[in-house]
């Protein structure tokens, strides 16, 4: 059994939520399938993480993406002879030999107006022809929530019969290969106490709306905190920099985030929000629930499927209930261990190997294994 994946969300230099949910798939699937060989195939400046032994790399020749989807990744599945191909995307080549698997982890760019604005009406509407063709292409589509299908299902109707909502796998623990935790905070500037924000700076993220509920519970005058962004990239950055440089809060932006160092940050921190606006899975605060971090998080979209009852909810349009969630927390240490205990729990839920589980069982039972 030939297995393909596209990993061309391995760049150098750059963490995203879709990279380790890849790399936990792939890790548990060598795992589980010893006998399977995997194939990864990336773009350049990839990173070639070690996953396992029965996994090779192999790369897309550097070319616009529209031609590498429908030119070079083709040809490649049938050079290596490729049985089942996964795309994390909702994306997928449009002739290939082999069965096809995409993920939908969110429509945001067909659903929010300030993404339709920024792409443009027409290349919005031809983005969702080319959804609508993807999807036709896919033997089984995953969502991340059901937050998600029901998305595709109101854009797209028919195809949503071939869809199931699959929860992304949370990457294994690697804190044992990181660094010690006070060495991995220096390098990045972090002083404790601090609270936490992890992920981009795009403008549904709401980074702005939380920096300002920062300010409000900073001027209280009872929270030693510094605030800490932990990442970068998107639409707000450039103003989140300029607003942290003339804030007379401590805000600290880390740029990048090495995957070995996010355990001893996540650990470390007193709270963790998560702030969207909108989000297909959202996990940082899958993470910030294992890690043990108590949560204050928006109520937008798929958020509270994966936050359940361990997470303390705010209105992500008021920065005032934004704050207040968060004294609520900081003030409270019995809520405070209570939503941490809560959140490992929940978490669990999420780092069984679903997702390498449910892509074993259709794999087998397509190729009449089972």
């Amino acid at each position: 059994m030939v297995i393909g994946i596209d990993a061309r969300e391995f760049i150098t230099g750059r963490q995203t939520g879709i990279r380790r949910h890849v790399e936990a798939f792939v890790e548990t699937l060598a795992a589980q399938r010893p006998s399977w060989r995997i194939i990864l195939f990336i773009g350049p400046g990839c990173d070639r993480v070690p996953l396992g032994r029965t996994i090779a790399y192999v790369a897309l020749p550097n070319g616009p993406a529209m031609f590498s989807d429908q030119v070079f990744l083709p040809r490649l599945l049938a050079k290596y002879k490729v049985n089942f191909f996964y795309s994390p995307y909702c994306k997928v080549p449009l002739f290939t030999g082999c069965t096809v698997v995409s993920t939908v982890h969110d429509i945001m760019e067909l659903t929010l107006d300030e993404y339709r604005r920024e792409r443009g009406y027409v290349r919005a509407a031809l983005y969702a022809l080319m959804c609508r063709l993807y999807f036709r292409q896919s033997d089984w589509i995953t969502c991340d929530s059901k937050f998600t299908l029901g998305e595709v299902s109101r854009l797209f109707g028919r195809v949503a019969e071939k869809a199931a909502v699959v929860p992304l796998d949370l990457a294994p623990d690697k804190a044992g290969v990181g660094r010690v935790a006070s060495d991995c905070l220096d390098s990045y500037g972090i002083k404790k106490p601090y609270v936490l924000y992890t992920g981009n700076f795009k403008t549904h993220k709401n980074v702005t709306t939380l920096l300002e509920a920062f300010r409000m519970l900073k001027n209280k005058g009872k929270y030693p905190h510094s605030l800490v962004l932990a990442g970068g990239e998107g639409q707000c950055e450039p103003l989140l920099r300029k607003q942290a440089s003339e804030s007379s809060q401590p805000v600290v932006i880390t740029g990048f985030v090495r995957q070995n160092d996010l355990p001893a940050i996540y650990r470390n921190a007193d709270l963790f929000v998560m702030p969207s606006l909108y989000e297909g899975f959202g996990y940082p605060l899958l993470e910030a629930m294992y890690y043990g971090v108590p949560v204050c998080s928006s109520r937008a979209a798929s958020l509270p499927e994966v936050g359940g009852n361990a997470v303390l909810y705010c209105d992500a349009l008021q920065p005032a209930s934004m704050a207040g969630a968060m004294e609520q927390i900081l003030s409270n240490p019995e809520l405070a261990a209570d939503l941490a205990a809560q959140g490992r729990g929940q978490a669990d839920i999420f780092i069984k190997g679903k997702f390498a589980s449910a892509f074993i069982r259709f794999v087998e039972v397509e190729s009449g294994l089972q």
